[in-house]
Formats: C-alpha cells, sequence, structure tokens
C-alpha cells in the first residue's frame, strides 16, 4: 500500500513538472509594455531565456559593459544576430553594486571594459537587474548621451597665441624703428 501511494505521488510529481515545463514561457510570448518598447524598439531581439518569478517575467539579456561614469553603468545589449545595440545608462548605483560575470557576482566597478554580462529585465519596465534573488537590485535605464570624441586639444590655441605674439613682437620692432626715422 505504502509503494503504491510512493508510486502514484512519483508519477504525479512527474507529470506536474512534465507540465510546468509546457507552461514555461518562450522569448517569443514575452509581451512587453508600450513604456519599455518606446524606449528600446527592438528589445524583443535581446531575449536569450525568459525566468518568471512571483508572477512576473524576466528576460535574460546579454550585453557589452561599456564603462562606469558618475556613478552609472553603461552597457550594450546584444541582439539575437550577435551584433550591439545602442549604449544605454543605469539610474546612479551604489558603490557595492554587485552585476553577474561569467556567473559569478562582481563588483560593478571592477569590471574590464567589454566585458560579457548577464542581466534581467522585466517585462514591465526598463530596469536593470542583475540578480532576481535581490528585491531591491532594479535600476532604471535609459539611452546615454552620445559622447564626444576626445580629438579636441590645446595645441592649435596655444599656437594661436604664439602666432599673436609674434605678430606683435614684429608690430612693436616696426613702430619702434618708424619713430627712430622720423
Amino acid at each position: 500500500m505504502a509503494t503504491s501511494l510512493l508510486l502514484k505521488s512519483a508519477v504525479v510529481g512527474v507529470g506536474l513538472m512534465a507540465s510546468a515545463s509546457l507552461w514555461a514561457v518562450e522569448c517569443t510570448e514575452v509581451v512587453w509594455e508600450p513604456s519599455v518598447l518606446a524606449q528600446y524598439p527592438n528589445i524583443g531581439d535581446l531575449c536569450q531565456s525568459v525566468t518568471e518569478r512571483d508572477g512576473k517575467h524576466y528576460v535574460e539579456v546579454q550585453g557589452k559593459f561599456v564603462r562606469m561614469h558618475d556613478g552609472k553603468a553603461r552597457i550594450k545589449f546584444k541582439h539575437s544576430d550577435g551584433s550591439y545595440g545602442k549604449t544605454f545608462e543605469s539610474k546612479e548605483l551604489p558603490e557595492d553594486y554587485k552585476i553577474t560575470v561569467n556567473d559569478k557576482p562582481v563588483l560593478l566597478r571592477r569590471v574590464q571594459r567589454d566585458t560579457e554580462l548577464t542581466v534581467y529585465i522585466p517585462s514591465d519596465r526598463f530596469e536593470l537587474i542583475s540578480d532576481l534573488t535581490a528585491a531591491s537590485n532594479s535600476y532604471a535605464m535609459v539611452e546615454a548621451p552620445p559622447e564626444m570624441p576626445k580629438t579636441a586639444s590645446w595645441t592649435p590655441l596655444l599656437g594661436l597665441l604664439g602666432a599673436l605674439g609674434c605678430g606683435l613682437g614684429l608690430l612693436m620692432t616696426s613702430l619702434r624703428r618708424l619713430r627712430r626715422r622720423t
């Protein structure tokens, strides 16, 4: 009798596990909020897998760390075709913020440029979540302002000042010589 009950329980358990995997959400089935689509129209191309936690869907995405600037992380998200999209910037992050790198939590300020990251994005808002087990690590993402190229230098200004100085010296010498003649 006990063996029969145990066998029935095992069959029911296997059946429940199989039915749960049948109900798993695929990337193509994620319904994105319009506000998320407005910020990132191609967000459906980022999906690697979908995780459900507390009745909400979280999309696992891969990204490339660009840099930290003023306490904000800049990340480029990887599309399903392997290309990277625009650079997005998080809101200001705490100093001890950790992110998953090679399945290990690492302090974000210690992450090297171009490091591959794994983050989660909820389907109802465009936020960066590094770990689904921590409830308070969600930070909003916005498109990063374009960076200006670092091509400007002081050299042209110094050259202009030098030319003006030479011109002023030449003018003063000419005026002095004209005065001596008269």
